[in-house]
Parts: C-alpha cells; sequence; structure tokens
C-alpha cells in the first residue's frame, strides 16, 4: 500500500515540474547530493596502471623491433635465408683472441673452404659477415695467413672505399686506395 502511494506521490512531483518546465525557462530538476568522502585521485590505482601499460608498452616495441631488425643470428638463418653454405663460424676477435679455440676456428674455417674449392669452377671466395658491427677484414687476414701458412696463393683485396682499415693491420700508409688505383694506375706504392 505504501509502495502504491509512493509511486502516485513520485508521479504527482514529476507532473508538478513538469508544469513549472512548462511556464518557466529555467527549473532545477533536482537538488545537489554530495557524498561525504572527499574526491580525489586514487594514487595506487594509478601508480598500477602506470606501472603496468609502460611495462606492456616496452615489450610491444621491443618485440617490434625485433621483428624489423634485419640480421642473421645463427649460421641455420643465414643458409635458409640466402641458400648459401656456412663453412664455419668464428667467434668475435676481442672475446677469443688468444684462445686455442679461436685460431682452431680459422683452421675449420680454411679445411672447409679448401675442400670445396678443390671440386668448385673457380677459386674464389667471398668472406661476408650478418652485421656491421663485426669486424669481417680481421677475420679476412687471418684466414688469407692460413691459406698462406698452408702454402697456398693468397690475393687480399681491400675493396671497402670509404674505409680502408687493412692498412692498420700491416702498418703500411694508406696513401691511395684501390679507386686511386683503378683510376690513376700509374701510381706504384712500395710496400717494405
Amino acid at each position: 500500500m505504501k509502495l502504491a502511494q509512493k509511486a502516485i506521490q513520485n508521479n504527482i512531483d514529476i507532473l508538478e515540474k513538469a508544469k513549472t518546465i512548462a511556464l518557466n525557462d529555467r527549473h532545477v530538476l533536482s537538488d545537489p547530493v554530495s557524498s561525504d568522502d572527499p574526491v580525489s585521485p586514487k594514487y595506487t590505482l594509478v601508480i598500477v596502471l602506470a606501472v603496468m601499460l609502460g611495462g606492456m608498452l616496452g615489450i610491444v616495441v621491443v618485440f617490434v623491433r625485433e621483428m624489423m631488425r634485419k640480421v642473421l643470428c645463427t649460421s641455420q638463418e643465414a643458409e635458409n635465408k640466402t641458400g648459401l653454405t656456412v663453412f664455419a663460424e668464428v667467434a668475435s676477435a676481442e672475446e677469443l683472441k688468444t684462445t686455442p679455440e679461436y685460431r682452431e676456428g680459422f683452421k675449420v674455417l680454411r679445411t672447409n673452404l679448401l675442400y670445396q674449392l678443390e671440386n668448385a669452377a673457380n677459386n674464389r671466395a667471398m668472406i661476408c659477415s650478418p652485421s656491421p658491427v663485426i669486424e669481417q677484414d680481421h677475420v679476412i687476414i687471418q684466414l688469407a695467413s692460413e691459406l698462406a701458412e698452408a702454402g697456398k696463393k693468397v690475393l687480399l683485396l681491400d675493396a671497402d672505399l670509404r674505409q680502408d682499415k687493412m692498412f692498420k693491420h700491416f702498418d703500411t700508409a694508406g696513401e691511395h686506395g684501390l679507386a686511386e688505383n683503378q683510376l690513376f694506375p700509374t701510381i706504384t706504392r712500395q710496400y717494405p
């Protein structure tokens, strides 16, 4: 019974408010209700959400950069992408320069290279690395010395026109490079 009376009273209030709205341009629909608790940011929630979103964003950035990277990481990956055979993997010169495994890696490379070149149509080999950070000039010089020790004829040609690093390894002055010798063949160089 009380519920029905309350509903009827609520309808009467709504009709009275509608009547006052129709008569006036301005009206108050209901009185403001304020909470007893002060309104303030929830610092713990904000910090937790910021840490979670920052971590997720960092993970997404790492995955996107890894997907966009064009560096070959393993020899199997290099063989699959290029279709060429990897004869040996040589560790970085700075890490293992003094260990016997470092020298042994070059001997394995020399042996595999000589075996493959026996049946090849020509006796040329190209040495490359998966990234510009790795010093392939040191690898090439070490391989050339291994081949020379095995009694093979070796022609070591530095065709890098921007950075001539081979001069530093052989303690010679790099006055003229490959481009100068090709353009001006009359220039002769005396090596010690």
